[in-house]
């Protein structure tokens, strides 16, 4: 993506190290959708457009965070919410779903992709459920800032990996 098309996303290869400590983050992004821009236009990784009625490509979990803007999600089996500012929802594998912001306000959206035994685990203990997937968190206002701190440094960095 062009950085002046106002969206960036980024994905991370991951190794077996990574995977050794159970939880590590596959992606990370953001992207703004003007008003009045189509559907169609939406930049996002394919992996996050999974089509409602397919269900698969996503590996792992997403977190997605909008910061402002106004629009409805979809996902299987039959669930439909409105989302505005503060609400964040998570996106599963193998469940279909698909987002469009309101054409009168566009979106801000930000996203943290994550996988691992321990996120397999929070969803074996329904601590996170894909039939429960939205939160409204609006009091969290640190939450944009903390997804804005791993955007910036790969936006800004290679992000060498430290040895122990």
């Amino acid at each position: 993506m062009k950085p002046s098309d106002g969206s960036f996303y980024r994905y991370f290869p991951i190794s077996q190290r990574d995977k050794n400590w159970g939880l590590y983050v596959t992606t990370v992004g953001e992207a703004r959708i003007a008003p009045h821009t189509a559907v169609s236009a939406r930049r996002a990784p394919e992996s996050l457009c999974v089509p409602l009625a397919e269900g698969a490509g996503l590996g792992g979990v997403a977190l997605v965070y909008f910061s402002s803007g106004r629009g409805k999600s979809e996902s299987k089996p039959h669930l439909s919410v409105s989302l505005e500012p503060g609400h964040a929802f998570l996106l599963f594998p193998g469940v279909g779903h698909r987002s469009a912001p309101d054409p009168e306000t566009g979106w801000y959206e930000h996203w943290i992709g994550f996988d691992g035994e321990t996120a397999h685990r929070w969803r074996r203990h329904r601590f996170i459920s894909a039939g429960n997937p939205v939160r409204n968190i609006r009091a969290a206002d640190n939450l944009p800032l903390s997804h804005q701190s791993p955007i910036r440094a790969t936006k800004c960095s290679r992000l060498e990996e430290t040895r122990i």
